[in-house]
């Protein structure tokens, strides 16, 4: 919960693309957090890319998202941007809500396996919310 409201508090931190934090930050949120939650020893992290719905379907409407898993342990900072999750911070070792997604990727999370023209905005914001939470 802190580091999402270090998130929510300093939206200075973030690069362009994840200002409209929640929405469409999931992957690269969760990277971040993983990297935070492996420096303070909680260990290593899965990332969890999925979907659910179909494309066209007004009930069921297509979506993407991706959350942390340490085992069975479910870690989700941005799923509130949907409009069936209302939990700001999922922190548990079963979610109904995120068993209904298809899994689509699973990768080691966290910064160091980010490669590409991001990384060091993802770098600074890292650097900058690391700031915050030693406040």
């Amino acid at each position: 919960m802190r580091f999402r409201n270090v998130i929510e508090n300093n939206n200075d931190c973030l690069p362009d693309h994840l200002k409209d934090f929640p929405a469409g930050c999931c992957s690269d949120v969760s990277d971040l957090l993983a990297t935070h939650l492996s420096s303070e020893g909680f260990g290593d992290f899965d990332l969890i890319s999925a979907q659910r719905g179909s494309y066209g379907d007004q009930e069921n409407p297509f979506r993407t998202h991706a959350w942390l898993r340490q085992g069975n342990l479910t870690i989700d900072i941005t799923a509130d941007q949907f409009p069936d999750f209302q939990q700001p911070v999922l922190v548990s070792n079963s979610s109904p809500w995120h068993e209904r997604f298809e899994i689509r990727d699973l990768r080691p999370a966290g910064l160091i396996w980010i490669s590409g023209p991001i990384r060091p905005a993802l770098d600074e914001a890292y650097q900058c919310l690391r700031r915050q939470l030693s406040q």
